[in-house]
């Protein structure tokens, strides 16, 4: 069973719980158990957080989002836009910013 499949069923058998003290007590089990260190796992248990790891797609499927990727990519982006705080020409007021939305999409009116 995957670690899905068993949220999934975790969360049924929760769904199914009506009584208040009873909800109060697993949560606060549940609370517990997140608290344990990670060396408290399983065998078991690790393989899945490591499978699970291995199967995170982190460049996206190769789309570029255009957002910064590294420290530097970061720091320089924070740094261009300090520069550009104080430049009148990049900033409008909101009502214009909602006018030039309305013209170019006239259902939003």
């Amino acid at each position: 069973m995957t670690a899905i499949e068993l949220k999934y069923s975790l969360f049924k058998d929760i769904d199914s719980i009506n009584d208040e003290s009873v909800l109060r007590h697993v949560k606060d089990f549940v609370k517990s158990l997140l608290f344990v260190p990670q060396t408290g796992l399983s065998e078991t248990a690790e393989q899945d957080v490591e499978e699970e790891a291995d199967e995170i797609d982190y460049n996206f499927g190769g789309v570029d989002f255009g957002y910064p990727r590294t420290l530097e990519e970061v720091e320089a982006a924070l740094e261009q836009a300090e520069a550009e705080r104080n430049d009148p020409t990049k900033w409008v007021t909101s009502q214009e910013f909602h006018q030039r939305l309305e013209q170019k999409y006239p259902w939003l009116r």
